[in-house]
């Protein structure tokens, strides 16, 4: 069956990309009914591609996605990650927990805070934003104390000592709380930011510092330390607690509608249910079954909303992973209702897998990589060795191997975070352009 130009069926969704004035996305009737230069094309024939601003999601049958007024089509889209604004993780969206200052009270003027920052990444390519909603749920319970919900026990010791839960639920604990109307509406406003720029998204709602041992601050705060309250006693993963969960929280972000009255937000790419659920599995945090169960259901409630749902694996090839759960990913992978991630932070002697090796070949994307050419973010393979110490050409040679690797879509790591992976200066926003425009190297 031929796909349609858009996931959503939707067609001539124009945002072309014109910055002068920005262009706010326009309906059209066809490829003439459009701002002059930066409209999506691919090469589907049957029928003809009329256009559309997704270049993240490509037609079918060998579809790839092509920049009007680019030199080159490129199979491979370029994203980058928002990890947190202001180098502060875990709070970007709705309270600040009790007592803590918070430069960006909400609402979220996310135009003022980032949209500079977003448009130049667009002006160098850039067309996919993955940025972390609850991340470590400092913010959940929003301005309540945890302790209300949860019993914390052993030392008050930083993440993996010792191993195991230091949390159980409270016998006489309240009902989990919604997550507020001010944390749902910072979301929105900057997905409608994204929509209006041209960027899709692919928000993360949970990621696996959640599920650590918690981490008490100096004032009170307890950070981490959440796994008993996402995932029930003991942290089994009870389906009864888990449903209260996700209604709680996930559903409330599923139901934000578009800014033109779409039922689903156009600008999203796919939701990621969690980023690096291995670490809390491997660490011994959680059990490999209550963290399938998590994923699992996580994943079915955002396919049910009518989007593409994605889990941002460490590896393409997740050895913890119980085949239930593997199959039904590759199923949803084969419709084209997954994306199935890796981060890629090679080490020596290490090279990216092609997209033959992951478990859902058509659907991997890389999630993370370094756009830095900080020594520990270099890349070993002889393939683009060569270029790593090149600052004006590493990163352009990274994209090309990725895309000589198989993959549609790699997200750099990042903007804002100070980490020596991270970075988003004019030479990296000229190596992302370069890698839009430039012929491909030629291969042996």
């Amino acid at each position: 069956m031929d796909d349609v130009c858009a996931s959503d069926g939707a067609k001539n969704a124009f945002d072309c990309g014109r910055a002068t004035p920005d262009c706010p996305g326009h309906s059209g009737s066809g490829p003439k009914d459009v701002c002059p230069a930066g409209t999506w094309y691919c090469n589907r024939t049957k029928p003809s591609c009329e256009g559309h601003r997704r270049p993240g999601l490509v037609c079918g049958h060998g579809a790839r996605s092509v920049s009007k007024g680019s030199r080159v089509a490129r199979r491979l889209t370029v994203g980058l990650n928002l990890p947190w604004s202001y180098a502060y993780c875990g709070y970007d969206f709705g309270h600040p927990p009790k007592g803590w200052r918070s430069k960006h009270p909400s609402p979220r003027d996310w135009n003022t805070d980032v949209g500079e920052t977003l448009r130049r990444a667009h002006a160098a390519g850039v067309r996919v934003l993955r940025f972390f909603v609850m991340a470590d749920a400092l913010t959940y319970p929003e301005q309540r104390d945890v302790e209300e919900f949860v019993e914390f026990h052993g030392p008050k010791e930083h993440e993996d000592k010792p191993k195991g839960p230091l949390e159980t639920l409270r016998a006489n604990a309240p009902a989990l709380p919604q997550l507020s109307d001010e944390f749902v509406a910072d979301v929105r406003s900057l997905l409608d930011l994204c929509d209006v720029i041209g960027i899709r998204a692919i928000p993360s709602f949970i990621s696996f510092e959640a599920f650590f041992p918690p981490h008490f601050v100096g004032d009170g705060t307890v950070k981490q330390g959440r796994g008993a309250l996402v995932l029930g006693a003991g942290r089994r993963g009870d389906p009864a607690h888990l449903e209260a969960f996700f209604a709680s929280t996930l559903d409330r972000l599923l139901a934000i509608a578009g800014p033109r009255g779409e039922a689903t937000h156009p600008a999203v790419l796919a939701w990621e249910i969690a980023n690096e659920p291995d670490w809390a599995v491997e660490k011994g945090h959680v059990s490999a079954d209550a963290m399938a169960r998590f994923l699992g259901e996580g994943v079915e409630r955002i396919v049910r909303a009518g989007f593409v749902a994605s889990i941002g694996f460490v590896r393409a090839n997740v050895k913890w992973m119980p085949p239930a759960l593997g199959a039904r990913l590759g199923a949803l992978a084969a419709q084209r209702r997954y994306l199935h991630q890796l981060h890629y932070y090679p080490r020596a002697g290490s090279s990216l897998p092609t997209t033959k090796d992951s478990p859902c070949p058509s659907a991997t994307i890389i999630g993370e990589m370094a756009s830095n050419d900080a020594e520990r973010a270099r890349w070993p393979e002889a393939e683009v060795a060569s270029s790593e110490q090149d600052a004006d050409r590493y990163l352009t040679r990274r994209l090309e191997r990725a895309e000589a690797q198989g993959y549609e879509l790699a997200i750099l790591w990042s903007i804002f975070a100070s980490d020596d992976k991270s970075g988003f200066d004019a030479s990296v926003a000229r190596q992302i352009a370069a890698f839009a425009t430039e012929p491909e190297t030629p291969r042996a």
